[in-house]
């Protein structure tokens, strides 16, 4: 009772103070009707972001593209690596208020440039989602240590348990482009949740390129974040067995539209169409593994059937695992690289049958053994090039080659002071091959980086540069990069004719990227000799 009264006395006093308020104040002096000036110009609106499923894109100073859909409420930005980086797709959903990141890059560079652009949209970062388990997804983290990592218990799970063993190999292999930390994520439950307004359902696929994979999909605005079940015009890294990928794909297609924005792992955007084209590259890597029986047919199969695909790099991942027998050959190998001057007196017709004696009786009988190639440049120096597995191959062979039949006769031919040999471990070869039949003359440039050269930066522009201008030249028919212990690279480029060769050689300053080619070797140290090809 005495809270009623309580409660009655307040709200009279609050409106007797309410009409004194009213009466104490004078009347409002009525503002003059504003006049329109006709010779006004209006003020314009703020020009809005027209919504649009066309992207825009454009590219990093890192290498990375992006590309840009506007959907309204909803900003989506993909971030897609040059191919020899694997050609990582990583994401940013922009809302109102955050962002959420999924996947992190795989060299740190482009975490760190992926990264950068993420702050420069001015938002903060609600959270990072990781796909799955694969280095190339997760080792990027470090470059967001700072925010809320997040993936499928399995997938966290594997992080936990490979992600120093994954840092320690890939240093070992790209070094300080490696990150040296990574983040083990919090587990993220699948179903449906809201961030900033924004609804996504988040679902697990088992068995597809990984063991466990998160798909993320926006479904107010028709998008699909699909990771690696998906890539789009490249070569699939076969991590996972045909019929199970197959079958995730199918359920994926389904559940599209012919509107749908699909999101892959690797490569750039795309539509559902992606989805058949990853079937029909699964289904005729199925049928090669019943029907080819070395990894060289395999993969040769593969890119018979889908010439367009980059990234032919991406088959030789599993050949050791579908080719166990023919280990070796899938490798890149290494190359030994003999040069000799001829001996005064000595000639070519004396010379080669001396030589087929050592390739037919000697080299093609050791263990490693691939092909050999013999070259002669127009100042009478010899090249002799042998293609073995493994460097240890190439050392049994020189340590046995006193024994060789017929070797006095060969040795006869060559000023002995003037021979040097010298092994290269080739690192790049885009289609594994080192000698083409139909060759007339290959095209060798040796060179020496600058001291504290960024070596994978070196390898990705002579790739690069290889698929921008190099494999456009005509005659052109192959290229091999390769490096020595002690750090003396090696390129060979094979054409059908010296033409050819001395054409493209004629519009090396014009390609396209050259000024970063040029930024790594030390120049006073590169050679260029062409040799012809003998029979």
């Amino acid at each position: 009772m005495k809270r009623t009264r309580f409660l009655l006395f307040l709200i009279s006093i609050i409106g007797m103070t309410l009409l004194i308020a009213c009466n104490a104040a004078p009347a409002a002096t009525p503002e003059p009707a504003a006049v329109e000036d006709p010779t006004a110009v209006p003020e314009p609106e703020p020009e809005a972001v027209p919504v649009s499923r066309e992207p825009e894109v454009s590219m990093r100073e890192s290498g990375l593209q992006m590309t840009v859909y506007n959907l309204g409420d909803v900003t989506i930005h993909v971030a897609t690596a040059p191919e020899p980086v694997f050609a990582n797709s990583t994401y940013i959903i922009e809302s109102a208020n955050n962002l959420v990141v999924i996947d992190t890059q795989f060299l740190l560079p482009n975490a760190m440039d992926f990264r950068a652009y993420a702050d420069s949209l001015a938002k903060p970062i609600e959270r990072v989602l990781i796909t799955h388990e694969h280095p190339d997804h997760f080792l990027g983290s470090e470059a967001f240590a700072d925010v809320p990592v997040f993936a499928l218990a399995e997938t966290s799970a594997l992080i936990a348990e490979v992600g120093q063993a994954e840092i320690d190999e890939k240093q070992a292999q790209f070094g300080d482009a490696i990150a040296s930390i990574f983040v083990t994520p919090e587990v993220l439950e699948p179903g449906t949740m809201e961030i900033d307004g924004v609804t996504y359902d988040v679902s697990l696929v088992k068995d597809a390129e990984a063991e466990f994979q998160l798909v993320t999909k926006l479904p107010d605005y028709d998008v699909a974040f699909v990771g690696d079940i998906v890539y789009s015009g490249v070569h699939l890294i076969m991590a996972g067995m045909p019929p199970t990928w197959i079958a995730a794909l199918e359920d994926l297609k389904a559940d599209s539209t012919a509107d749908t924005i699909v999101l892959p792992g690797h490569g750039l955007p795309g539509d559902a169409s992606l989805y058949d084209e990853n079937i029909a590259w699964l289904s005729k890597a199925g049928e090669l593994m019943s029907t080819t029986t070395t990894a060289e047919e395999f993969k040769g199969g593969l890119i018979e059937a889908f010439p367009d695909l980059g990234m032919d790099a991406a088959i030789d991942f599993v050949l050791p695992f579908l080719f166990p027998e023919n280990e070796g050959d899938t490798s890149m190998g290494l190359i030994e690289v003999i040069t000799v001057d001829m001996a005064e007196g000595a000639t070519m017709d004396a010379f080669l049958p001396a030589n087929q004696v050592i390739e037919d009786e000697y080299a093609s009988q050791q263990p490693g053994y691939r092909a050999r190639e013999t070259a002669v440049s127009d100042a009478g120096q010899i090249r002799l090039v042998v293609h073995w597995d493994t460097k240890a191959d190439s050392d049994a062979s020189i340590a046995g080659f006193g024994e060789a039949n017929g070797l006095d006769a060969f040795m006869s031919n060559f000023n002995g002071d003037t021979m040097a040999i010298k092994q290269y471990e080739v690192v790049s070869s885009i289609d594994g091959q080192t000698t083409y039949p139909n060759a007339g003359v290959a095209e060798v440039i040796t060179v020496r980086l600058q001291d504290g050269a960024d070596v994978v930066g070196w390898i990705a522009a002579n790739d690069a540069l290889r698929e921008e201008h190099i494999v456009k030249q005509p005659g052109y028919l192959g290229r091999t990069l390769g490096v020595t212990e002690d750090g003396e690279w090696i390129i060979v480029v094979h054409w059908e004719s010296v033409a050819d060769a001395e054409a493209s050689i004629a519009k090396f300053m014009e390609a396209p990227g050259i000024e970063t080619f040029m930024s790594f070797p030390n120049m006073e140290t590169m050679t260029n000799t062409l040799y012809t090809i003998q029979p």
